[in-house]
């Protein structure tokens, strides 16, 4: 990527799970760096893909300016948001965005798909909102994910920081048990049954 930033690459189906099971007071803000050809195609496989998650409605919105941004936020506490336009910001709107970033706080997800040649940009004239996103970065990849040794290495990754194994996950998961923890919802996309997510306890 662009100014030597590396981010961990993901789909837009693993990323939707992940952000569906964020804690609430837990900042859900997010940003998908995009090959600049499939800004388009990536935020609405995106917004897809999140409203079959969640019980709250999906907006994909593009923005123009900072204050645009800021209001729409603030305004818009109901929906989670998969924002694009940003692309255009120079120096000074990221600045205004980066001093205002208090006034970004919500509670469901909002996702900025931005072109990753803009990265650095965003990095250098809005390091506190950067710091803000917590790690929640990511490098976009086709929906059919990670290849073999990736998968495997995040799989593996999973299972040590978890201390267990895939059957014990589907054994949590179908019996409701499991915490809605984003890294858990990602590896049960891994293993190919996304489909426990967010099932309940009985």
């Amino acid at each position: 990527m662009s100014g030597g930033i590396s981010l961990p690459p993901i789909a837009a189906w693993p990323l939707a799970a992940r952000l569906s099971v964020a804690p609430a007071d837990n900042n859900p803000w997010a940003l998908l760096a995009v090959a600049h050809d499939r800004v388009e195609a990536e935020s609405q496989a995106l917004t897809d893909e999140l409203a079959s998650l969640l019980d709250a409605p999906v907006e994909l919105v593009r923005m123009g300016s900072a204050q645009m941004l800021i209001e729409h936020v603030q305004t818009n506490q109901d929906n989670a948001l998969i924002i694009v336009g940003l692309d255009g910001f120079d120096a000074d709107e990221w600045r205004r965005l980066d001093v205002n970033r208090s006034n970004l706080a919500r509670t469901l997800p909002a996702v900025v798909i931005l072109d990753e040649a803009q990265v650095p940009a965003m990095l250098e004239h809005a390091p506190n909102l950067w710091s803000w996103l917590g790690g929640a970065a990511w490098r976009a990849i086709p929906e059919t994910g990670l290849d073999d040794e990736q998968r495997a290495q995040r799989l593996s990754a999973l299972r040590k920081h978890f201390g267990f194994d895939d059957a014990e996950l589907v054994r949590r998961a179908e019996a409701g048990t499991l915490e809605p923890e984003p890294d858990l919802a990602e590896w049960l996309v891994l293993i190919g049954r996304g489909d426990l997510i967010g099932v309940e306890e009985t």
